[in-house]
């Protein structure tokens, strides 16, 4: 995981996981179901027509007024639809280049996520795979709100994906990222994330 040097972001995410300790931080496999009230599932864009990621607000805690809410789940997921697709999904195979499979990441959260690229993108199966499809992805995000604002977010993610070429197998992805906001978006400044084949 990486850290932002910046105190209050620090706290945010501390605060995040120490609140949603039975949500977001006990390291569970399947994102937990949204609470009772919270907007349904709601699909994103995708690259290339594959699967579409079902995003749905967690676990929200502080006071955060209903369209704020939605806001941040719709901004959060499409942070995290970028990075899936620049990493793992968009883009013509076989290839090496994922130079750029890490966008909306803080410069320090990109550069550890480099360290990880094998990880954090298809690096290391690029250059020996055709094709990628998604069968799976979704998106569940909590949310730390201060002062009726969204402060924080961690966005439990799980991708799956087969691919074919050299390699036909399945892939799977998941774990969290851990956001703070910007005046252009949400941004990842942080991540625990794990990748299996089958």
């Amino acid at each position: 995981m990486t850290r932002r040097p910046r105190t209050r972001v620090a706290w945010v995410a501390m605060m995040l996981c120490a609140t949603l300790v039975s949500a977001a931080c006990t390291g569970e496999d399947e994102p937990a179901s949204a609470p009772s009230g919270s907007p349904a599932p709601t699909p994103e864009a995708t690259a290339g027509g594959q699967v579409a990621t079902k995003a749905k607000l967690g676990v929200v805690a502080g006071d955060l007024p209903r369209p704020a809410r939605k806001r941040v789940r719709n901004g959060v997921s499409r942070t995290v639809d970028r990075w899936i697709d620049a990493a793992y999904v968009a883009g013509d195979y076989p290839r090496s280049d994922f130079t750029k499979a890490f966008p909306r990441f803080t410069q320090g959260a990109a550069r550890q996520a480099r360290r990880q690229r094998d990880l954090m993108s298809n690096a290391d199966i690029g250059g020996r795979i055709d094709e990628v499809d998604v069968v799976q992805r979704t998106v569940v995000v909590d949310a730390v709100a201060d002062r009726r604002r969204a402060a924080g977010a961690t966005a439990r993610v799980r991708l799956r994906f087969r691919t074919s070429g050299e390699l036909e197998q399945v892939v799977t992805v998941k774990g969290r990222l851990f956001l703070t906001p910007g005046k252009k978006g949400w941004r990842v400044f942080g991540f625990d994330m794990t990748k299996g084949v089958r």
